[in-house]
């Protein structure tokens, strides 16, 4: 499997080439374009080198016409893709680089459709980050909407921005969207933190670090840990939102589902047979886990409830394709979802047999994924706890070292596998 490090060298230089074939009209040969981009794309497979062979041929050929129609349709130009539902409502994705290395997906929904008539905005899905980097990759989707799409000024005329959910590499930039005009929604168990971000940072250091500490972290992992948390969060300064979501709400005719698990107040979107899942649903990753006594809301039981409703989401309303906040579209999104419940049941049975041993979260964390540095360590230690969780609220791990919490503040705590209490009954996750 490609690293992210390789995908990103991909994306950066293939965004690059396109931008300047099919925006500025630079010139390159069919053999430039292979002999920077191929070395890239081979470590991500075949569909990555059927792209740049593609945009070979695009170099090789006229700017203009069906080869130039024929690649915009399929793969976009740099990092913008255009999307059309079965009404005719057009939704375009911007790829952004909300942290370092760390890529995001922003959809914009032009609901303007003669004869529609149910949806007349413009609608924009999550915010991108406060980083130079974010600004920069939406100025050149501006100038790509322009120039590619023929669409000059389109981002310019949101009025609606939903945040999808409230982790910061999808609100951070609202504040630059609410300047420009637009009226910032989100769903309840999100709007804290949004609303009230300096109190929800120092409310959820105090619930990470109790966690850290039963985890089997100790002091100074701790501290570094939840000061890697809120380093470069500081910066983003709370604004009132404009309105709430509620689940099965109608918004500007986009239809609103309420699916925590990942996060409190995670929503996807509906756009006739279209799904926007941001974080929910994701193609070849699953979305990061934590557990719910840090948050209500997340948490594994929640997730595997949110999946279900999906699936049945996808089947009631004829769901084509799902499109999520990171990687790439879903093209069978029922299948995404079963491949996405299976990876969890496999963890979980993973879970019980390194549990034979009296472990500690941190000890699991390590026999799962090895050693991992930075803000991956956190996240790691989430999901080890989040699956933890839901087999212990199951008698399937118990406490191998009960009596110290009796004698000592925030102890490490141990679990084993043990007998389960109660056969779970078919259909309940």
């Amino acid at each position: 499997m490609a690293s992210s490090k390789e995908r990103l060298a991909l994306r950066r230089a293939l965004h690059q080439i396109e931008f300047d074939l099919l925006h500025d009209h630079k010139p390159a040969t069919a053999a430039e374009v292979l002999t920077a981009l191929t070395p890239l794309a081979t470590p991500l497979g075949p569909a990555k080198l059927d792209q740049v062979e593609a945009l070979a041929r695009l170099a090789a050929g006229p700017k203009d016409g069906p080869l130039r129609r024929a690649y915009v349709d399929q793969f976009g130009c740099a990092g913008v893709q255009r999307f059309r539902s079965r009404a005719g409502v057009v939704i375009y994705s911007f790829q952004a680089e909300t942290f370092p290395g760390h890529i995001n997906n922003l959809y914009l929904i032009d609901g303007r459709v003669p004869g529609v008539g149910s949806t007349q905005d413009l609608v924009l899905l999550d915010a991108g980050s406060q980083l130079e980097q974010s600004a920069r990759d939406m100025e050149r989707a501006r100038a790509v909407l322009a120039v590619v799409y023929n669409q000059p000024g389109l981002l310019d005329e949101v009025r609606h921005l939903i945040v999808s959910h409230g982790h910061i590499d999808h609100f951070g930039g609202v504040g630059d969207w609410g300047r420009r005009g637009a009226k910032i929604y989100a769903h309840p168990f999100d709007s804290r933190v949004i609303t009230r971000f300096d109190e929800r940072l120092i409310e959820s250091s105090v619930f990470l670090r109790d966690f850290l500490l039963h985890a089997g972290c100790g002091e100074e992992q701790t501290a570094q840990l939840i000061a890697m948390n809120t380093d470069g969060k500081r910066s983003f300064q709370s604004l009132p939102l404009d309105g709430l979501l509620s689940d099965g709400q109608t918004f500007h005719g986009l239809r609103i589902y309420h699916v925590p698990g990942h996060c409190p107040g995670q929503v996807m979107v509906q756009v006739d047979n279209i799904l926007l899942t941001a974080d929910h649903l994701l193609d070849r990753i699953t979305p990061n886990q934590s557990p719910e006594h840090i948050t209500p809301w997340t948490g594994l039981d929640h997730y595997l409830l949110s999946l279900q409703r999906t699936a049945v989401l996808i089947d009631s309303q004829k769901i084509d394709v799902a499109l999520g906040g990171h990687e790439a579209p879903m093209w069978n999104p029922a299948q995404r979802v079963e491949q996405t419940v299976a990876f969890h049941r496999q963890r979980l049975q993973r879970v019980l047999e390194l549990c034979k041993d009296d472990l500690t979260i941190a000890e699991l964390t390590q026999r799962l994924f090895g050693e991992i540095s930075g803000y991956g360590r956190l996240m790691a230690l989430g999901e080890a706890a989040a699956h933890v969780e839901y087999l212990a609220r199951r008698g399937e791990l118990q406490l191998a070292n009960v009596e110290d919490l009796l004698r000592a503040r925030n102890p490490a705590m141990r679990y084993r596998a043990g007998t389960p209490i109660l056969t779970t009954p078919a259909g309940v996750p």
